[in-house]
């Protein structure tokens, strides 16, 4: 009798042991879940713009409907990141949760004060924070920018600020930057950083003839060593998915005399960069490889045309790059970095601590392969 006593004490010691490690437990709604967040600048304040997640519409409701969703924004201000961050706990309502942030995105006045150190040392430091959430900049509202919605009801988790790696495999353009490379590009002095700038655009998609404001990227801004270069819109961007890495999809449409010949998808390219010494300074010369699949086929040509085309399309698109960053003096190709890694005793030499002089004739020679893989489900010279 008396072991069985001891062993139910026992039990229920466990089972009390086991219950008190659910107390301080939170429900999911009495948790605020910041989904992004953003950051301007102005007269020496930083004002953070932090976007709620509403986890009901990310799983698939009932029927399979989706509710029309509300994107809540909240808004500190402060002297600093964290400041302007804690600035939100007086106005909230619930415990605010820091551990599920996926996307920063900076006014384009923030990202001109090059204070890149000051405003994220606390994402450093903080134990909640993921350094994989992607980075953006913008020259748009940022409360208009974080209120923009994806289509079909989807929640805000789904927008181009949150989730940008799909989209760039299917379309390479501009590379999406995360937290982590923009702490290595900042702290390497020969490189110069890329960051995608998001717009609001209301015009691509509407609902019942109404249209639909969405996020989408339109240009980049260029940065090295802490200093803003500029920044170029999307249209003169069109030659970076030949030089970036990890380009995995690029459409080129190509033309003639007599108009649309046709389009390749190019896939996953990739660029070699070389350089030679003329006169004490470097000459670069760019081996870009890209093979596809034809996908579509409007005039009557051969396959040798349709290379012949797609290599000069290439090349016109990587010199007009070229030429773009010239304007506002900053290294879009990458070359300066190419030279210091290969010899840093030269780029030192020929930098004497600033930039690499950059010139129209530092770009020698830019030799593009293009190989077909596929005429897709048709022959080439087949028409319906």
């Amino acid at each position: 009798m008396r072991g069985r006593l001891l062993r139910g004490g026992l039990l229920v010691l466990a089972l009390s042991v086991m219950v008190t490690g659910c107390w301080d437990a939170k429900e999911l709604e009495q948790m605020i879940y910041l989904n992004a967040l953003g950051f301007d600048y102005k007269d020496g304040e930083y004002t953070t713009y932090a976007q709620i997640v509403n986890f009901s519409n990310l799983g698939k409701q009932e029927g399979g409907a989706r509710m029309p969703e509300e994107v809540w924004v909240g808004r500190g201000y402060g002297s600093t990141i964290d400041i302007a961050t804690d600035n939100l706990y007086p106005s909230s309502q619930q415990r605010i949760s820091w551990a599920h942030v996926k996307g920063v995105v900076l006014s384009e006045a923030a990202l001109k004060t090059g204070q890149y150190d000051e405003m994220f040392d606390s994402f450093n430091r903080y134990p909640e924070i993921r350094h994989e959430m992607s980075f953006y900049a913008t020259k748009e509202s940022l409360e208009k920018l974080l209120t923009a919605k994806p289509i079909l009801n989807q929640s805000a988790f789904y927008t181009r600020l949150i989730n940008p790696k799909d989209i760039y495999r299917q379309y390479s353009l501009i590379k999406p930057l995360t937290i982590r490379e923009l702490g290595k590009y900042l702290h390497e002095p020969a490189s110069t950083m890329a960051v995608p700038f998001l717009r609001v655009n209301s015009e691509r998609w509407k609902a019942n003839e109404k249209g639909h404001p969405v996020m989408e990227v339109d240009g980049a801004a260029f940065v090295k060593n802490k200093k803003y270069k500029g920044s170029l819109d999307r249209v003169k961007l069109i030659g970076m998915r030949w030089v970036q890495k990890g380009s995995s999809r690029a459409p080129v449409y190509l033309r003639n005399e007599k108009g649309p010949v046709g389009v390749l998808a190019l896939l996953k390219p990739k660029c070699k960069i070389k350089y030679r010494i003329v006169d004490g300074k470097p000459r670069f010369s760019l081996q870009i490889k890209a093979s596809g699949p034809v996908i579509e086929r409007i005039q009557a040509v051969d396959e040798k045309e349709l290379i012949k085309l797609g290599t000069k399309k290439v090349e016109e698109e990587v010199r007009g790059l070229y030429r773009e960053g010239l304007a506002i003096q900053a290294d879009v190709l990458g070359l300066e970095e190419t030279l210091y890694r290969k010899d840093p005793k030269l780029w030192k030499k020929l930098t004497k601590g600033g930039d690499l002089p950059l010139d129209e004739q530092m770009l020698e020679n830019i030799e593009v392969k293009v190989k077909l893989v596929s005429t897709g489900k048709m022959k080439l010279n087949s028409f319906y």
